[in-house]
């Protein structure tokens, strides 16, 4: 991380797979992925 008027440093992460709502990403499931429509398709 760096601030400024700060040294850079390494802080301590937090770890995302204690978080209570992990179960709903993708990473934990991947039928939680997102997919778009069709229509949406066309847009991106």
């Amino acid at each position: 991380m760096q601030l400024r008027g700060v040294r850079p440093f390494f802080s301590n992460k937090f770890d995302i797979t204690k978080h209570k709502q992990y179960r709903l990403l993708s990473d934990f499931d991947d039928k939680n992925a997102y997919m778009p429509k069709q229509k949406e398709r066309a847009f991106l």
